[in-house]
């Protein structure tokens, strides 16, 4: 045995790692060359360019009297933000592109990135964000129907303020509105009640009445308004609000169950609060991992199952979520990753690319992410809100954070625990 031992050690330290996916479990096939990744997330940025993003710039562009989601921009500039650099990076180094070509993809992924930040701001003012990006003389009527909301709100300063076009205190202006948006008991509300100016610091006198504003809590929202909290460096602020998020995390089949959520799944709420606690301090993270080990283990299992019977369906988002949330959890050094779900992510991740379709670069229209309310206050009605867009913006950070994140993680724990045995 001593002698068989010391073989395959000698054998790693002389060819050093290979090109498989280690874990503790059977997985013998090698992952798919970088240049097979690289040819699927350029595919799919390049339908974002020619599809999607040309349609921002002709509405950007137009004169005429138009309203269009900014949901979607806000979530490309948030999930993607610099990897779209990272991107462009290994395309350079495994595509043997020249150095023109290069600086010319760069340049096109700033101008991808400005055109956001230009379509997502309002024209005059930051202050609270709207779903909608509406003409002046249509807000009113339009935030009649949907006022202006706290999600929304907290992607954008967040973005904003972490690209350097929103200053710390306007961003802590408006992260102070949202935190007094609040239920009572420590919980965000979803519509604002109250609309700030931030760039004045006064509170408008524009108040929707409490008998006609039934509001409602949204748990991603909650988790993305802590997220901003802790961006802004307000720990002491958001103690209620991790309390109110710590209560549901113990009473997970209740957040199951839960149907007054615009975000429509358990695994949407994982991934905003799973990202958000990557900015708490150790002991607020320590506090939240072995609830949230037991329910993404919970929602990996069940996928798994799904991923066994052929003739089901996958929802290219969901497994998308769970994959960026279980690298999120490898990030706060779970054990749960190094253990039970490296042969699921790798399955996943294997699906997901699948689903890609190899015409165009996109991913399928998805409508298990999110619901606009078109009734105020009423999450019973409400519009499944998605596109093709969308998908393919949460794949791309998908296979790009699994491939060069969670993957080269995991065979750096397999090494060290061989070399923790020998």
């Amino acid at each position: 045995m001593d002698k068989i031992l010391e073989e395959l050690k000698r054998n790693i330290l002389e060819k050093g790692p290979q090109k498989h996916f280690y874990s503790n479990l059977s997985v013998t096939q090698p992952l798919q060359d970088s240049s097979v990744v690289n040819t699927s997330l350029l595919h799919g940025f390049e339908y974002l360019q020619k599809s999607w993003f040309s349609e921002l710039s002709r509405i950007e562009n137009s004169s005429s009297s138009s309203s269009s989601e900014i949901y979607t921009s806000l979530l490309a500039l948030d999930i993607l933000g610099d990897d779209l650099f990272s991107f462009l990076s290994s395309f350079q180094t495994n595509n043997g592109k020249t150095q023109d070509n290069c600086e010319q993809q760069k340049t096109t992924c700033s101008h991808f990135i400005s055109t956001l930040h230009n379509f997502i701001c309002p024209d005059c003012g930051l202050g609270s964000f709207n779903l909608f990006k509406v003409e002046d003389h249509m807000s009113e009527d339009v935030k009649k129907i949907l006022p202006d909301d706290a999600n929304t709100t907290a992607l954008a300063v967040s973005i904003l303020f972490r690209d350097g076009l929103l200053g710390q205190k306007p961003a802590e202006n408006i992260t102070r509105l949202l935190l007094n948006n609040s239920d009572g008991n420590g919980a965000i509300l979803f519509f604002l009640q109250n609309v700030q100016d931030s760039s004045s610091g006064s509170e408008s006198n524009e108040k929707f009445e409490s008998e006609s504003a039934n509001n409602f809590v949204d748990l991603s929202t909650c988790a993305n308004v802590l997220r901003l909290l802790y961006q802004m460096d307000m720990h002491y602020e958001a103690i209620e609000l991790e309390l109110f998020l710590y209560d549901k995390m113990h009473n997970w089949n209740l957040v199951l169950s839960d149907n007054a959520n615009v975000h429509l799944t358990s695994d949407v709420f994982l991934f905003f609060l799973c990202r958000a606690l990557n900015g708490a301090k150790e002991d607020t993270k320590t506090k939240f991992l072995p609830s949230i080990e037991l329910a993404v283990d919970k929602s990996m299992s069940s996928l798994y199952e799904l991923i066994e019977n052929s003739e089901h369906v996958l929802s290219p988002i969901q497994t998308s979520l769970k994959i960026l949330t279980t690298i999120q959890l490898s990030i706060m050094d779970s054990t749960l990753v190094h253990t039970s779900t490296p042969h699921r992510m790798r399955k996943l991740y294997e699906h997901l690319l699948c689903m890609q379709n190899k015409n165009n670069g996109s991913w399928p229209q998805d409508f298990t992410f999110f619901k606009v309310p078109t009734t105020y206050g009423n999450t019973d009605e409400g519009v499944p809100f998605g596109s093709k867009a969308l998908t393919t913006i949460f794949a791309m950070k998908a296979i790009y954070s699994y491939y060069y994140d969670y993957n080269k993680r995991q065979r750096l724990n397999h090494m060290k625990n061989l070399s923790a045995i020998y």
